[in-house]
């Protein structure tokens, strides 16, 4: 083991590491990993002006003609029936199963 040097300390007490030290260095996810998280974490959403279903929050925003999915995100989780995004009601989409 080598031996640590006093630069190497930051003030809190732990040590600087490398990035070379890191077992996650040089390591990339691959595009089929990549979608699976993006998978993962896509919730459907649904217009509840039109009742367009959408796959995604980005889904969504790119209909409105927006970047910024996370305005219908936000509007959804206030709980206030009041609150639009793009000038549009909006919820989560939950399926119904039989």
């Amino acid at each position: 083991m080598r031996q640590i040097k006093p630069e190497e300390i930051k003030p809190n007490g732990r040590r600087i590491r490398k990035p070379e030290e890191s077992s996650k260095y040089g390591t990339h996810l691959s595009p089929i990993q990549k979608e699976a998280i993006a998978n993962a974490h896509r919730k459907p959403v649904i217009c509840l002006d039109n009742g367009k279903i959408f796959k995604s929050c980005k889904e969504a925003a790119l209909w409105c003609n927006s970047r910024f999915p996370e305005i219908i995100s936000r509007a959804i989780k206030t709980n206030n029936p009041n609150k639009t995004a793009f000038g549009l009601h909006w919820s989560w989409y939950k399926e119904q199963k039989y």
